[in-house]
């Protein structure tokens, strides 16, 4: 089983940060976006989302604020799902940090990663 990432957000920002990630990584293979659209509820979102998970993997979802839909409908699908982890806020040391625990498979991936992104915020 592979792990794969799915960053979701309101608005563009999920796919810009996969974008921007591409541009420092090179081509990503397990990691996805989803947007939220301007008018889009809560169980349209949740069905869009769902619809990108699959028993065959197991799933991170990043989500950008806690308690907006994106984070709703990931905590949703968590409850159903036992393949799901959800993050919610995200920066990029946070996400390169995940891609590369879930390439070389460590444990406490994901708290691992949270360490990472809080650790890369800094005054200078």
């Amino acid at each position: 089983m592979s792990t794969k990432i799915i960053v979701t957000s309101h608005g563009e920002l999920a796919k810009y940060t996969v974008k921007t990630l591409e541009l420092i990584l090179g081509d990503l293979d397990n990691i996805d976006y989803l947007c939220l659209g301007e008018s889009e509820g809560l169980e349209s979102y949740k069905k869009r989302l769902e619809d990108k998970i699959s028993d065959d993997d197991n799933y991170i979802i990043l989500a950008d604020i806690i308690g907006g839909t994106p984070s709703n409908a990931a905590y949703i699908l968590k409850q159903h799902f036992n393949n799901v982890e959800v993050i919610v806020s995200f920066n990029l040391p946070l996400i390169i940090s995940l891609l590369q625990s879930v390439v070389t498979s460590g444990d406490n991936v994901v708290e691992s990663a949270i360490d990472c992104g809080r650790e890369m915020i800094k005054t200078l």
